[in-house]
């Protein structure tokens, strides 16, 4: 019944969606190209697909080597228009994920616009040094085009097995993933088989011109907020957290033998005091060896209660997480994005 229900506004969305890109493929609407590189990233589901962390790995990896900067929309912010931020901006004005790309790598460059036409010539104005571009979430933004599009899906839900919303999760048809030049599949197993993966490039059957990769999350050595070290044994977690996702951190844990407890709010949730009391009760009530941990996102909208954590003797401890690439292809991704920036550098030059 649920489905019937929805089947007719899937159907409105599908065909607003599809009337879109026509008009952007027939040229009716015209896109913009610049002769910079331009690193598109992006994912045909709603939700987290590791989007944020594949911005992270590629600026780990390349904001040495060359003068990287970042454009995003900052989805969530109560500001308009382009901005910069700064690492002593407020993310209710950066959004969430922006803030944190500028605490980690300070010296890159991160702007906002919604409008990602206007936001290039205005980054570049600000910042003219800058040799390539990332734009984040833009797989859906057509009006600029990126010299490489990176779409990323989820290993547990892959756009294949998905259906446009809002009977599922789709931003647009399925089918629409030939954009891309790219494709990760993230989050998978660690010990994600050869087998398995080769049944999963069948299913996705990518074009002779796209590449396939697949990525596990790698989490790293836990941060706690008030830099106070971890306790040397704890058997307990409770998750805070406002991502889209949560489990594939739930099930680290587990895998370690961690009782797990959750207190998760939707995505770019706000935390608010009232939260933070509801954080107490619940605590209290848990063993005394139980460590609250989030998310390095999360944190970024909790630091402002800082004092709290520290007025209530809670410990709050941060997980890092970046994409580790199966099959050792990490230096043959790292390569293709390389080519991709030194040919474009060179070709307009």
């Amino acid at each position: 019944m649920k489905k019937i229900l929805l089947a007719l506004p899937a159907f409105v969305f599908w065909c607003i969606t599809e009337l879109r890109n026509y008009f952007f493929d027939k040229k009716v609407i015209k896109r913009v190209t610049f002769q910079l590189p331009l690193i598109g990233i992006g994912n045909l589901n709603m939700g987290g697909t590791g989007k944020s962390p594949l911005v992270e790995w590629l600026l780990e990896n390349f904001s040495h080597e060359f003068k990287m900067a970042v454009l995003s929309r900052g989805y969530g912010r109560k500001s308009r228009g382009f901005q910069v931020v700064e690492t002593t901006s407020n993310y209710k004005q950066s959004g969430d994920e922006p803030l944190l790309f500028k605490w980690k790598f300070s010296q890159v460059p991160v702007c906002l616009s919604e409008d990602r036409v206007v936001g290039v010539p205005m980054l570049l104005g600000e910042f003219p040094e800058t040799e390539a571009i990332i734009l984040d979430d833009v797989f859906q933004h057509r009006a600029i085009k990126p010299g490489l599009m990176l779409l990323t899906t989820e290993y547990e839900n892959l756009f294949t097995r998905d259906s446009i919303f809002p009977l599922g999760w789709l931003r647009e048809d399925k089918k629409n993933y030939h954009r891309a030049d790219i494709i990760l599949v993230t989050k998978c197993p660690e010990n994600l088989s050869q087998q398995e993966a080769d049944k999963i490039r069948n299913e996705i059957n990518p074009f002779p011109y796209q590449q396939l990769y697949f990525t596990a999350f790698e989490y790293g050595q836990l941060n706690e907020l008030n830099n106070q070290p971890l306790p040397e044994k704890y058997s307990n977690v409770l998750l805070l957290t406002g991502i889209a996702n949560a489990k594939p951190l739930q099930t680290f844990f587990e895998k370690f033998g961690k009782t797990v407890f959750e207190m998760n709010f939707a995505d770019h949730h706000s935390f608010s005091k009232y939260n933070l009391e509801q954080l107490h009760e619940m605590k209290i009530n848990l063993p005394p060896d139980t460590i609250i941990v989030t998310t390095e996102k999360d944190a970024v909208r909790l630091i402002e209660f800082k004092e709290w954590f520290v007025q209530n003797k809670f410990q709050l401890f941060i997980q890092p997480v970046r994409h580790h690439f199966l099959f050792n292809a990490a230096q043959e991704f790292s390569n293709n994005i390389r080519t991709f920036i030194q040919a474009t550098t060179e070709k307009n030059s």
